[in-house]
């Protein structure tokens, strides 16, 4: 396995994989450790941190070619067995598994809510709904011998077979911003390791590794507050108010569970934090009450909760497929990355669709208008419908949008930052730096 200096040639460091004379083929990495797995032995190996020192392992059936992690759960695929499959946790459980797209599944990553995969018998890398057999689109990779993805918050990355070369794409797309050679002649995966940086440092470093396999890792800030517990989601913590933000953050090694925090007006600072139903909550909105709104996407649910607390009041059902969610002062909204859809009221009932203007990772409702956002370019439609009033560009990549009442708010996990606009302009008023360490934060929400 090799380490590298960014997503650069330059090799930091590197050691054997584990379980040898085992084949490799493929990596992920889950936060904490890196986990690989052998088509030669079906196994997946846990490792300690970034090192071949294995701390669990378990053998799945069939010849496992490929690992991604979606925050939560373990996902792998089998190159003959035309099957991929979703892990309950980091185990040999399996909670779903649905066909691959193609005959022969050689690497797995996740992005902005999406599995992708690639494969060596059609040489396509697929973009699926979520974590599903459905394909939104596909394209082909620039070598053939697709062996292994990764995602490093902003670009997709992939490695070929011989001659074995590595590539940093253009976003999630065909397009190639750099290459640069393997070290050894077959790379069979590729993962990305974040590296945080410490709450007294306002940078942090980005490295690479690979077993003739590749691992990268792109930074984040954090900042210096955190929370020992989810106490302040008692009765006794400040209630959330109106002007609140509102963060989805993903589990991590810290918190196993996923939770909405509410912080302190458009600040850092931590009012609440709000257990979740499950990990599959993704968009999040509040109602006239207001009440908070949540859309888990695994079971195609909208929960109505019970003011701005984790107690559910309702739910109904979405389309499936949906990730975000808003609310323009009468109607649920809800979407997935291509679509739009207009329910009736705070009911299943859809009254009308329409596509997305790009692949999305986040909407808002200003009043007057929706905006969406696709990780580079935020969009205000006229009214809610998909005619575009009037965009521009994110200064990085955009997973989140809110409004507030009179600023945009975005989250931007190139810089590690949240960004409070002017109006519902390209141009920022001001920035602060959000807590990595509470986890990954996904959607933005502001409390009407």
């Amino acid at each position: 396995m090799y380490v590298y200096e960014g997503t650069t040639s330059t090799i930091r460091n590197a050691f054997p994989t584990p379980d040898q004379p085992s084949v490799p083929s493929g990596l992920t990495y889950d936060g904490v450790n890196l986990i690989s797995c052998s088509n030669s032995t079906n196994m997946v190996y846990i490792l300690d941190g970034i090192s071949n020192t294995i701390i669990d392992s378990f053998s799945l059936a069939g010849d496992v070619s490929g690992l991604a992690f979606d925050g939560v759960n373990l996902i792998s695929c089998a190159l003959t067995a035309d099957i991929i499959r979703v892990h309950d946790g980091i185990s040999a459980t399996i909670l779903d598994s649905f066909p691959t797209p193609g005959a022969q599944c050689s690497g797995l990553t996740f992005a902005n809510g999406n599995l992708i995969s690639c494969d060596l018998n059609s040489n396509l890398i697929f973009i699926h709904d979520g974590v599903s057999s459905s394909i939104l689109s596909s394209f082909t990779p620039p070598q053939a011998g697709v062996n292994g993805l990764a995602f490093d918050g902003t670009n997709l990355i992939s490695c070929a077979r011989t001659p074995g070369n590595v590539f940093v794409h253009d976003g999630i797309s065909a397009s190639i911003l750099s290459t640069f050679p393997a070290p050894d002649y077959n790379p069979a995966g590729i993962t990305v390791k974040r590296n945080v940086a410490s709450s007294s440092s306002s940078s942090s470093s980005s490295s690479l590794s690979s077993s003739s396999s590749l691992s990268s890792s792109s930074s984040s800030w954090s900042s210096s507050s955190s929370l020992s517990s989810d106490s302040s989601s008692s009765s006794s913590a400040t209630p959330p108010t109106s002007g609140d933000l509102l963060i989805t953050h993903q589990s991590n090694a810290t918190y196993p569970d996923w939770r909405v925090i509410a912080y302190d007006g458009i600040s850092a600072d931590v009012k609440r934090v709000i257990p979740v139903v499950n990990s599959s909550t993704y968009g999040i909105t509040t109602d006239n009450v207001p009440n908070l709104m949540s859309l888990e996407f695994y079971v195609s649910q909208i929960r109505i909760h019970n003011g701005i607390s984790a107690g559910i009041d309702s739910s109904f059902a979405c389309p499936v497929g949906a990730h975000f969610l808003t609310f323009d002062g009468t109607n649920a909204i809800s979407a997935s990355i291509s679509n739009i859809w207009v329910h009736n009221g705070l009911t299943a009932d859809i009254t009308r669709s329409f596509a997305t203007p790009a692949l999305i990772s986040d909407m808002c409702f200003d009043g007057t208008n929706l905006i969406t956002v696709n990780n580079t370019t935020v969009y205000v439609h006229n009214g809610v419908n998909s005619g575009i009033l009037t965009s521009f560009a994110t200064t990085g990549t955009c997973l989140g949008v809110a409004w507030d009442g009179t600023h945009l708010i975005t989250l931007d996990v190139t810089y590690g930052v949240i960004n409070i606009h002017d109006g519902v302009s390209a141009t920022i008023l001001s920035s602060f730096p959000y807590d990595y360490t509470l986890g990954p934060p996904i959607m933005l929400a502001v409390v009407k």
